[in-house]
C-alpha cells in the first residue's frame, strides 16, 4: 500500500482520496492505541502506515496536516497557544480514538510518528508526482508550521518532565517521549529548511545540549534508556552544527547560541566508542 500510494496514486480518481486518507488515519490511530494501552508493540506496522498516510498527504496536496493533527491536542493549544485550524480527519478535537487518561498521549504518538517521517516521504525521489511543484509547495508548508511543530516538541518533553515518575513504567514513558521528539526533531533539521531564528529561539537545543551536560556530568550513573536519549540528542547536535555553518551570515544569531552551550562539555560528553562524523 506504502508502494502504492507512493507511485500509482495518479490512477484513483482524486475524490476518492479524502476516504482513503481518513481509512488510513484510523488503522494508525487503532494500532496506536493497541501500543498505549498494552505492553505489545507493532511498531514495524506503525512505521509503515505512517508513511504511507505521509506519501499520501504530498500526492494530494495535505498541506495544513500539522495544524490539522495539533488541533486533536486541546492541553498542548492552551500551553503554547499555538493557533490551528479544527478541521481535520475524525471530526472535531474533542473526538479520539483513544479513551481515558490515554487519549492525549495516544494522539501524541500518532502525530510524532507522522510528524518525523513527513519530511522525509515529502523528499523521497521515489514518490512520484503529476508535477514537481507539489513537492516544492508541500516542503514550503512545512517550513511555515515549524514553528508550531517545535512548540508541540517542546510540550511532549515537559509535560513528561512536570509530571511525577513514580513507577518504572512512568519513567520509560518519559524516555520514550524523548526519543521519539528528538527522532523527529533530526528529521525535521535534515530535511525542512527551517530558518535558524527558530533553532536559536526555541528551547529544543537547550534541552539537547542538558542531555549533553548531563552524561558528561555523571555518565557512570546513567541507564540504557538515558544513553539511548543522549545518543539521539547527540545526532541532533551534530545535524545542526552541519546544516547551519557558521561562515553564513544568516547563521550568525544560531552560532552565538550555540557557542556557550558547547564549550562547557568535555571530553566525557562523547564516548569513546561513538562516532559522530
Amino acid at each position: 500500500l506504502h508502494v502504492k500510494c507512493r507511485s500509482d496514486i495518479l490512477q484513483l480518481d482524486p475524490s476518492l482520496l479524502p476516504s482513503l486518507r481518513d481509512s488510513l488515519m484510523a488503522h494508525l490511530s487503532n494500532f496506536i492505541e493497541a501500543k498505549v494501552g498494552s505492553k505489545k508493540s507493532n511498531t514495524v506496522v506503525i512505521t509503515r502506515l505512517a508513511m504511507t498516510l505521509c506519501s499520501l498527504a504530498v500526492q494530494m496536496q495535505w498541506t495544513d496536516i500539522i495544524g490539522n493533527l495539533l488541533s486533536k491536542v486541546p492541553m498542548m493549544n492552551a500551553t503554547v497557544g499555538v493557533s490551528v485550524g479544527s478541521s481535520i480527519i475524525g471530526g472535531s478535537s474533542s473526538s479520539s480514538p483513544f479513551p481515558g487518561e490515554n487519549k492525549e498521549e495516544g494522539m501524541i504518538q500518532v502525530i510524532l510518528e507522522i510528524a518525523k517521517i513527513l519530511p522525509e516521504e515529502a523528499a523521497s525521489e521515489r514518490l512520484l508526482l503529476r508535477d514537481e511543484s507539489q513537492r516544492r509547495r508541500f516542503r514550503e508548508a512545512l517550513v511555515e508550521n515549524s514553528r508550531a511543530l517545535f512548540q508541540f516538541l517542546v510540550y511532549c518533553i515537559t509535560m513528561h518532565d512536570t509530571s511525577s515518575h513514580t513507577t518504572n513504567q512512568h519513567q520509560h514513558q518519559h524516555h520514550n517521549m524523548k526519543e521519539q521528539v528528538f527522532r523527529c526533531l533530526h528529521s525535521w533539521v535534515h530535511y525542512v529548511h527551517i530558518h535558524p531564528m527558530l533553532l536559536q529561539e526555541s528551547q529544543l537545543l537547550n534541552i539537547a545540549f542538558a542531555i549533553l551536560q548531563q552524561y558528561d556530568t555523571n555518565n557512570s550513573n546513567q541507564s540504557f534508556d538515558d544513553e539511548d536519549v543522549f545518543e539521539l540528542a547527540v545526532d541532533v547536535v551534530v545535524e545542526v552544527l552541519r546544516c547551519y555553518p557558521s561562515d553564513r551570515r544568516e547563521n550568525v544569531g544560531l552560532v552565538q547560541k550555540l557557542i556557550p552551550l558547547i564549550m562547557p562539555l568535555g571530553a566525557g560528553a562523547i564516548p569513546m566508542n561513538m562516532n559522530i562524523a
